[in-house]
């Protein structure tokens, strides 16, 4: 039986988020967990320009009492699939998102309290 697509629950990863306000940007970590490799869709993952494809699906920037969605950007259409990240056992996937994914980055670098909320949905790959 191919588990290609079969789903890693939240035991088999963590994704850890930090604020680098000198960078006008969240750093962001996804660790495996597991002695399998793990595999995440491009879409699923920033740009190497910090930006998301359909971002308001996968990320959103709390601040005070206010949610604002992640820009929706379109990477376009893979014929035969996207580019899949795979990522080896106990390995790390790493980027970032962008201040301006959620409007000016200025503007986000003034508030105090803010938080990145973001995810992504891992599988075990062969």
């Amino acid at each position: 039986m191919s588990d290609i697509n079969q789903p890693a629950d939240k035991a088999a990863y963590e994704l850890d988020v930090s604020d680098a306000p000198n960078k006008d940007r969240f750093d962001i970590t996804l660790r495996s967990r597991v002695d399998r490799k793990l595999c995440l869709t491009r879409d699923q993952w920033p740009s190497k320009a910090g930006q998301l494809h359909m971002g308001s699906d996968r990320a959103q920037l709390e601040v005070g009492n206010k949610r604002l969605p992640a820009a929706d950007e379109n990477f376009g259409y893979c014929p035969g699939g996207c580019e899949v990240f795979e990522i080896p056992p106990h390995g790390n996937l790493s980027g970032f998102i962008a201040y301006e994914a959620f409007g000016s980055a200025a503007v986000i670098k003034r508030e105090k309290d803010r938080r990145l909320i973001f995810s992504a949905e891992p599988y075990f790959c062969r």
